[in-house]
């Protein structure tokens, strides 16, 4: 028996390969074929014929999707037919991020089911076991015009989910999320609007607050507290660096760490970073410069904390491809490795790199092209002491078509990537990884 009490089926998300219900069909079923359009589906419902039931039309923003019969609600509980099928939402969906709350992931990305001028934030729980637990997706913001590029972090209550939002100018909102998937903020936070165009948003969790970092069509990095009950400290923004952008944040304890791609230096950027202190100071006022190859692009910067030392990672343009370096900063903010750290070089393009720390090595993933024209996601473990231990690179998804724009975090046990796919679509996809 299943409760109805959280139902709402629209066009469906699927996260794998292969049709299912958790908990009413085994992880051995036979995939069945949907009889009706990919992003329309009917959810069939059987009852007892004594009870009496009424029908439900579902609706997505834009058009009728289908229906479901639903009890009155003195009547309790209904069966489910196990003949349901779900099928990969219609439209796009992409550039997903994910956190960790101790139990489960919450995997957040920008959908585009409801069209481009329709744009979406949706997410999705999952299960330490890889059991998708929100399989039309939670709704997080289904605003007018576009939301759009969403990063999440976990503060030890609740998540906080921000992106780039279109629903006026171009601004920075954000949302809670509870670990049970209830949307805490529906009609969303503002956390910066402005006259000028902000988009790139960041986000980590600093014991106390949130430190939200973005950029703006004035190429600079500007930030905002945000608290845990949702309140922004900083209303007006901390600006932390003129001419810059693409923006990665994370904390050590102390301070938040801010990094970025740096046009100082002209046409080609740089990377660059500056330490914040919680109460919102930056305290590298001019910042610090991390790599700055002449007449070489320097850009896609993620960053994480080991306990003792920063590491931070780019796609660097030294050699005759674009290849994945990093480098290590310590916590007074002193570049250990003046030269980088070649992390991935081949005779291939490698983008987009994200990198987390599971108490012993680093991981980093990225898109690779050494299958030719189509991406793949790699990735090698790194030191604390900047040694790189899987210097071909580790395939984690060499499916057909591309794969892109990997994230991941470490749960304790093992790490979890998800990436955007377009072996059959354009899709999330996820998989577990170990130490």
């Amino acid at each position: 028996m299943v409760s109805f009490g959280k139902a709402f089926i629209s066009t469906i998300l699927f996260v794998g390969g292969s049709f299912f219900i958790p908990g009413l069909a085994g992880a051995g079923d036979t995939s069945v074929q949907a009889p009706f359009n990919v992003g329309e589906v009917i959810e069939r419902v059987s009852h007892h014929p004594r009870m009496e039931v009424n029908r439900v039309v579902i609706r997505d923003k834009t058009r009728e999707v289908g229906f479901e019969e639903r009890t009155p609600a003195s009547s309790g509980e209904i069966l489910l037919d196990t003949t349901v099928v779900y099928v990969p939402a219609e439209g796009r969906q992409w550039f997903p991020a994910v956190a960790f709350d101790g139990v489960n992931y919450l995997v957040v990305w920008e959908d585009g089911r409801n069209g481009w001028n329709g744009l979406d934030i949706y997410g999705t729980r999952v299960s330490r076991d890889g059991r998708i637990l929100d399989e039309a997706g939670i709704v997080i913001s289904a605003s007018l015009g576009n939301q759009q590029t969403p990063s999440v972090a976990f503060d030890g209550t609740n998540f906080l989910v921000v992106w780039m939002d279109l629903r006026t100018l171009r601004e920075i909102y954000a949302a809670r999320v509870s670990p049970d998937g209830a949307v805490l903020d529906p009609d969303g936070i503002v956390i910066s609007s402005t006259s000028c165009e902000l988009w790139q948003p960041s986000v980590t969790f600093g014991g106390t607050n949130y430190l939200v970092v973005w950029s703006s069509n004035m190429s600079c990095i500007y930030g905002s507290r945000v608290s845990p009950d949702g309140a922004v400290l900083d209303p007006n923004g901390i600006t932390i660096a003129p001419g810059a952008n693409d923006p990665s944040v994370s904390f050590d304890g102390t301070n938040y760490f801010v990094v970025w791609s740096d046009y100082r230096g002209g046409t080609f950027p740089d990377i660059y970073g500056s330490r914040v202190s919680q109460g919102g100071v930056v305290l590298d006022t001019t910042g610090i410069a991390i790599s700055t190859r002449v007449n070489r692009v320097e850009e896609e910067t993620s960053v994480a904390f080991d306990g003792t030392n920063y590491l931070v990672t780019w796609k660097d343009g030294r050699n005759s491809t674009y290849d994945i370096y990093a480098a290590r900063i310590s916590r007074g903010g002193v570049v250990l490795d003046s030269n980088g750290i070649a992390v991935s070089t081949a005779a291939y393009d490698q983008f987009e790199p994200s990198i987390a720390f599971d108490g012993n090595n680093y991981f980093l993933a990225w898109e690779d092209h050494r299958s030719g024209p189509n991406r793949d996601i790699y990735g090698s473990r790194v030191t604390p002491g900047g040694a790189v231990l899987d210097t071909s690179g580790i395939p984690i998804s060499t499916a057909a078509n591309h794969q892109w724009n990997p994230a991941l975090v470490f749960d304790g046990a093992n790490y979890m990537v998800v990436w955007w796919d377009n072996r059959s679509g354009t899709d999330v996809y996820g998989a577990d990884l170990t130490p």
